[in-house]
């Protein structure tokens, strides 16, 4: 009788002694995991922003009404309504593309015109502009 309770009692210790072990490694792993995270370095970019010339205007940002129930800004140097995609099949040089967003189609430019995005940033408008080679 008294070596099947020393039996016991071993086997007692030996799973207490697991149960410790597991839960030593699991707060080790726990805080090197924290401390792993902690320590990297946080990337924020900032939106990059086209160059800004001596002359540029900045235009109102009013909506003018469609026929077909779309909505188009001021644009361009004069800061006129941009034409109603009804009205119009390509953007002119100066004229904007669009809102870059996923699902969105952006207008195609007129010819010889590159559209210009910067990066792909969503909720970006790409602009038309003649490319120098």
């Amino acid at each position: 009788m008294v070596a099947e309770q020393k039996t016991n009692m071993q086997t007692q210790i030996k799973t207490w002694l697991g149960v410790v072990i597991i839960i030593i490694l699991a707060i080790t792993a726990g805080v090197f995991v924290w401390l792993a995270q902690k320590n990297q370095p946080e990337i924020i970019s900032p939106p990059i922003q086209p160059p800004i010339s001596k002359n540029q205007k900045f235009c109102t940002q009013e909506a003018k009404i469609c026929s077909d129930g779309t909505s188009v800004g001021r644009t361009g140097p004069n800061c006129e309504f941009a034409p109603c995609p009804s009205e119009t099949n390509c953007a002119k040089e100066g004229e904007s593309i669009g809102a870059v967003y996923p699902g969105v189609v952006l207008k195609e430019c007129c010819d010889g015109l590159t559209p210009i995005i910067p990066k792909n940033i969503v909720g970006t408008q790409g602009i038309c502009t003649k490319v120098n080679n």
